[in-house]
């Protein structure tokens, strides 16, 4: 497994996502079991459209230690990005909670960096909430001032599959 250059994520294995000709958040949240989301996704990514996303490799990756959204996004570079379709499309495959699936159902945070409709990449994240609740997910802004903890799960553009992604970091 490979450990990027600074310690701060570990490389654990690659999820496959499919082609997505338009997805809207919103139109999601029953099949994925999303049983709550915060403010900051409401406002930026519940009714965002995606269209003609492309099928992707995504890159699974462990935080080694707790770190900041900024961090995270530093460490990853140019594929640090991914559509919030494929975020989506994972959690669908676990709806209830099932631990086979690359997502984390241990309380720890699954996070995905996404392009929301403001234009900036926001840190969503999911977290299995159990019972009736189902996933729980939110938006935090890059800013956002409290440190991811250890152990949570990032997904990223997987190196060789990122050519659409290099362009939002001048790559």
């Amino acid at each position: 497994m490979k450990i990027l250059q600074d310690g701060l994520l570990r490389k654990i294995g690659t999820a496959q996502v499919g082609a997505v000709k338009r997805f809207v958040a919103a139109d999601r949240l029953k099949a994925a079991n999303i049983g709550e989301t915060n403010g900051d996704f409401d406002r930026l990514l519940l009714h965002m459209p995606e269209d003609y996303v492309q099928s992707a490799t995504l890159a699974v990756n462990v935080l080694e230690t707790e770190a900041f959204n900024y961090q995270i996004l530093t460490s990853l570079g140019k594929y640090a990005v991914i559509h919030l379709c494929h975020f989506i499309e994972l959690i669908e495959g676990q709806a209830m909670g099932k631990k086979t699936g690359p997502l984390l159902v241990n309380a720890c945070a699954n996070i995905a960096n996404v392009v929301a409709n403001d234009g900036n990449v926001w840190a969503v994240h999911a977290v299995w909430g159990s019972g009736p609740r189902g996933w729980i997910v939110g938006a935090r802004s890059i800013g956002y001032r409290a440190p991811w903890k250890a152990h949570g799960l990032v997904l990223s553009t997987e190196i060789e599959t990122a050519p659409e992604m290099h362009e939002l970091f001048g790559a």
